[in-house]
């Protein structure tokens, strides 16, 4: 009777404790940056992620799906600069999980031609004998490798 019984509590065990150890993923579902552009692109599990901005930008307007119950807070959202770190916390209950923005603001560059440098690059002198000079120094590379490669060896005699 006692090997039943030890039987019947096996089973009882399997088919309450996978009800018991149930867990549940705080996640956000989707994610959408509307003034920005986000790198790379969004996967829930990843939590590390860039977000470039123009420079008229200052924070960072975000669109995302959550499961219910689940609450959401925007974190360092304020007067954005170069390097600053936006966290999305989502949190149920006791658990959290925190999503880090790093902010990247795009630099307009202005370039500056110089009309001088192109003179220069012409009367350079690689510039204007390259078609000489690059072919006689490789024809004069392959004389010496083939020179010593293949060198004679004078027997001496006594």
């Amino acid at each position: 009777m006692g090997e039943i019984m030890k039987k019947i509590l096996f089973f009882l065990l399997l088919c309450f404790i996978p009800n018991l150890v149930y867990a549940k993923d705080i996640l956000i579902n989707e994610l959408e940056v509307l003034n920005g552009e986000l790198s790379p692109y969004f996967d829930k599990y990843n939590t590390e992620y860039t977000i470039i901005l123009e420079n008229s930008e200052f924070n960072v307007d975000f669109n995302y799906k959550v499961e219910e119950g689940i609450i959401v807070s925007v974190n360092n959202n304020h007067d954005l600069e170069n390097d600053s770190v936006v966290t999305l916390t989502i949190s149920e209950n006791e658990e959290k999980l925190d999503y880090n923005f790093h902010i990247l603001k795009s630099i307009n560059e202005s370039t500056i031609a110089f009309s001088d440098s192109v003179k220069m690059e012409e009367n350079n002198f690689m510039f204007k004998y390259k078609l000489y000079i690059i072919p006689s120094i490789c024809i004069l590379l392959i004389f010496i490798c083939y020179k010593i490669l293949f060198r004679k060896h004078k027997k001496k005699i006594i």
